[in-house]
């Protein structure tokens, strides 16, 4: 770091964070530095940097200096990807990638990796058949071994082609892509545009002229529609966050075409279902129905508008209404409506199926209006249904016994030694049994959603299936002001995802080069095992923990934030001998503990339900309804076997 050379400096107070300087003068000591203006010029304000402390000799390691790098020469693509930088560090690579970002280039290699910048808008590189063709095209050289003339600029085509030809190069291996980053970062668009990618390479046959059969490539496409309307939320970082994981799986034949696809679903998030934060929505799904229906549907799905107090439906709901049931930035709810049901029917639902399928829908919003006043019973306060007309419009809706229904939200059954107690509940709690009614039906609805689409989509004939190519996408890390067990299932899978990152692009390599002989002691990269062991290890990790908890009897938040404090940070201690679970005395009193996940440090709340969301079960007496459901969508969705 001689003088004249640029370097960026660190500086937590600016919204920058990193600072272009120039170094005007070295010192033994410290470095004494002059920030540089957009044209490159140096100010005349000085500041200075010491050097690290224990480093000596020629160890130029300056506290909050790093080296820049010299500006690219401007041929075309020479920037296109961050391996050819000279100088690595964090706010290099960061400037290399916003630079390119500032040109509408989104995309970024760093190796065999594709990085991309959600730039919140439909650029014209997403669209054009053009463009397609032209990656097609090149794909198709590249794996007979020719080299195409024009290097094509870095695009998520290419990491879907790439899968596509490592797969048909007469091994038939089976790939994956790993669609990562944090919420709102892209990924549900992205995995979009991969799978439109692959389903491309895979339909081999031109349409016929006067055919209208719908091939497997459109029904694979239209299944995304369906899953977003019933998986989907707006929240305030992203209009269309996937509120759960899914890994869908296209199965291609010997010759290289579609056969199938299947898709694979997890972690939904169903506490959105009975609460959401204000700028935020449920998912898209009821607001699709409450302002896409016609006028024959509202009468069919019990939408009253004259019982609104002049609130539009969506504000007037109460599943709908918490984050004041903002409209989507880019298309319309009544659009999407119309999307959802063209796609059902290209997917061989029938009207019956799709009718039967929203009046559940519609009895779910109703089923949140459902409201209780205090009663007496024995001398005790119980809880009374004061809504008896919204309770039949539940029942009639959903396809339940209405008095079996309302014994479902007031009263709770326990079972001791083979025997079946009642007891009835108070408000606060018929309301809890209210919500978790409404979650278990909608959890099992989307289960058998996902169930139809896979039968629409999914290949008949395993022997057809020579190999397949998978797609993962997941909900991001997540960082709330009140974070919960669904955050911590998130960020869990999240720090899996870092750690088979690491261990593909860092621990692969320095094997080879130890099989090479090569110096990789440059190579340093944050292991988050340690953390992964803090959440999963047997017996002794946070999740093992917590099924203790929910195999006793009397199990519950309290006694659950004791035994984590006994087992991290016994009596006054506040920190891990890890360094990754943190609890001072404070959040003990609170039942709040930190966990330094790889993205940063999240605090989590405790006393919001974690054993019972972990238990995950039906209410009892909500089983009862269901098995004696009169709706037949009802009793498919909750087949007899699963509510004994």
């Amino acid at each position: 770091m001689e003088a004249g050379a640029h370097v960026w400096i660190y500086d937590g107070k600016t919204e920058e964070t990193w600072i272009l300087c120039e170094v005007i003068k070295k010192e033994k000591e410290a470095l004494t530095l002059a920030k540089l203006s957009a044209a490159g010029k140096p100010s005349s304000s000085h500041l200075t940097r010491s050097r690290k402390k224990g480093k000596v000799g020629k160890d130029e390691s300056y506290n909050g200096v790093e080296l820049a790098n010299a500006p690219t020469s401007g041929v075309k693509g020479s920037d296109d990807n961050l391996m050819a930088l000279v100088h690595l560090n964090e706010p290099a690579l960061l400037h290399a990638v916003q630079e390119r970002f500032m040109k509408n280039k989104i995309y970024t290699w760093t190796g065999p990796i594709l990085i991309s910048v959600n730039p919140f808008v439909y650029l014209d590189q997403f669209k054009g058949q053009a463009l397609l063709e032209a990656h097609k095209r090149d794909g198709l050289l590249r794996s007979q071994k020719l080299f195409p003339a024009k290097e094509l600029s870095p695009h998520i085509f290419t990491v879907a082609d790439r899968a596509y030809r490592q797969m048909m190069n007469g091994k038939f291996k089976s790939q994956a892509i790993l669609i990562s980053g944090e919420s709102g970062a892209g990924k549900t668009e992205a995995t979009k545009i991969v799978l439109s990618y692959l389903t491309t390479l895979g339909t081999h046959n031109a349409p016929v002229e006067g055919v209208k059969e719908v091939g497997m490539m459109e029904k694979v496409m239209m299944s995304n529609p369906i899953l977003e309307a019933f998986g989907n939320a707006k929240t305030l970082r992203n209009d269309n966050s996937s509120r759960f994981g899914k890994f869908i799986e296209l199965g291609f034949s010997r010759s290289g075409a579609l056969q199938g696809a299947k898709v694979d679903v997890y972690l939904l998030e169903k506490v959105r279902l009975g609460s959401h934060s204000s700028g935020e929505r449920n998912y898209h799904i009821f607001y699709q129905l409450l302002r896409g229906c016609s006028r024959e549907q509202h009468k069919l799905y019990r939408f009253k508008d004259g019982a609104t107090n002049g609130l539009e439906l969506s504000n007037f709901f109460r599943f709908t209404g918490q984050g004041g049931a903002p409209r989507m930035r880019k298309g319309s709810d009544e659009a999407e409506y119309k999307t959802t049901l063209e796609s059902m029917l290209v997917l061989g639902w029938s009207e019956d199926t799709v009718d039967r399928v929203l009046k559940l829908v519609a009895g779910i919003l109703h089923l949140g209006q459902v409201k209780f006043e205090k009663g007496e019973d024995k001398g005790g306060e119980v809880a009374i249904v004061s809504t008896t007309d919204i309770l039949q419009d539940v029942a009639d809706l959903v396809g339940v016994d209405e008095n079996g229904l309302e014994t479902a939200l007031t009263e709770s059954i326990l079972v001791t030694r083979g025997v079946e107690i009642n007891r009835k509940l108070k408000v606060k709690q018929a309301e809890d049994a209210r919500d978790g009614v409404a979650k278990s039906i909608y959890s099992a609805l989307f289960d058998w959603v996902v169930l139809q689409v896979n039968k629409s989509i999914g290949w008949e004939d395993d022997s057809t299936v020579k190999s397949s190519t998978g797609v993962l996408d997941i909900f991001g890390f997540e960082d709330f002001t009140i974070n919960s067990f669904e955050q911590l299932c998130i960020n869990y899978t999240n720090e899996a995802l870092q750690q088979q990152f690491n261990k593909f692009v860092f621990k692969l390599e320095q094997i080879e080069y130890e099989a090479e002989n090569i110096d990789f002691s440059f190579i340093t990269f944050p292991d988050n095992q340690d953390c992964l062991d803090l959440i999963q290890k047997k017996p002794t990790g946070i999740l093992s923990i917590l099924n203790d908890q929910c195999r006793v009897a009397n199990g519950n938040d309290k006694t659950y934030a004791q035994k984590l404090y006994n087992q991290f940070c016994p009596g006054m201690k506040e920190i891990s001998d890890d360094g990754r679970f943190l609890a001072n005395k404070k959040q003990k009193g609170s039942l709040l503990f930190s966990i330094h996940h790889f993205a940063g440090p999240v605090e989590y709340t405790l006393e919001t339900g974690w054993v019972e969301k972990n238990k995950d079960e039906v209410p009892l007496a909500a089983k009862k309804i269901f098995a004696t459901a009169i709706s037949p969508l009802m009793r498919e969705i909750f087949p007899p076997e699963d509510v004994k």
